[in-house]
């Protein structure tokens, strides 16, 4: 019974979280914001005034920091799936054991 619900928990913890399915749909927003952003700087026509080179480290700044976050997340992913994946492994001997004794 008890491997069951560590089981069930498993599979729980392998969803995306509504907060984890958030974080995505924000970046892609972002994603979508700075593109504009970009095609708005290269419609620009004064590219050696002081707004446009603001406006360009601006955009640069979100850029890399959408990066870092795209990074970041898709690591926090992996260790996620690593974890699950070790627990998963874990529940599978268990339940070997559990087969062995009372098989």
């Amino acid at each position: 019974m008890q491997i069951a619900e560590q089981s069930l928990k498993l599979l729980s913890r392998l969803q995306t979280t509504s907060e984890e399915s958030e974080c995505m749909s924000d970046y892609c927003a972002l994603m979508v914001a700075m593109e504009e952003m970009k095609r708005e700087l290269k419609q620009s026509k004064d590219k050696d005034s002081k707004t446009f080179k603001i406006k360009k480290e601006r955009v640069d700044t979100i850029e890399r920091a959408a990066h870092s976050f795209y990074k970041s997340y898709f690591s926090m992913c992996k260790y996620k799936e690593m974890s699950v994946r070790s627990d998963q492994k874990r529940l599978e001997k268990e339940l070997e054991l559990v087969n062995l004794i009372c098989g």
